[in-house]
């Protein structure tokens, strides 16, 4: 698959963003329709998540009927840092027994341009950049300030398909009238 010298350039693909997965899907030229099976992980293991974001991104998740799993992934600090990449046992072994991994998107809400601060917002997305998987972030809901939460879904090498899956069962999330973006 993917050598341990494969740069996480190397490894990055073209993403779409569209308000409708019917769009992703012509996009990525998807035809065939599936209903993936799912597992869900708050944290990936190590992520500091507020409760709010797993609470709402959970509940986007239930048309899928997610089955949570005790998931110990590293945090990808280290090798985010030193550009590292490349294969993941802990998810060769996730996906011999599920088609997607379910997530809150973020860790917390969304922040201002001055930044998070001390809280790493990718810290529950940085470990698909460097292992090439698929993933994708759909509307989740809004918090109690009204601000967007996500669901981010990860699917197998190749099986985008399962991700326009996620994206159609997940459905359309009403934006709070009070609130432009």
């Amino acid at each position: 698959m993917f050598g341990l010298k494969t740069t996480s350039t190397e490894r990055a693909a073209v993403g779409v963003f569209a308000r409708d997965p019917d769009l992703i899907a012509t996009y990525l030229g998807v035809t065939e329709t599936t209903t993936p099976t799912a597992v869900w992980s708050t944290d990936l293991g190590f992520a500091d998540v507020d409760d709010e974001q797993a609470a709402i991104a959970w509940s986007a998740a239930a048309p899928l009927r997610p089955r949570p799993v005790r998931l110990a992934l590293r945090d990808p600090a280290a090798d985010w840092s030193a550009g590292r990449c490349g294969p993941n046992p802990a998810l060769d072994a996730l996906f011999e027994t599920a088609d997607v991994l379910l997530t809150p998107t973020t860790p917390g809400p969304p922040h201002g341009h001055d930044g998070p601060g001390e809280r790493i917002n990718t810290a529950l997305t940085w470990a698909f950049n460097l292992s090439g998987h698929p993933a994708i972030s759909v509307p989740a809901g809004f918090d109690a300030d009204g601000l967007p939460i996500g669901l981010q879904a990860v699917a197998r090498h190749g099986r985008e398909v399962d991700l326009v899956a996620v994206a159609r069962s997940v459905g359309k999330v009403e934006m709070p009238p009070d609130r432009v973006f």
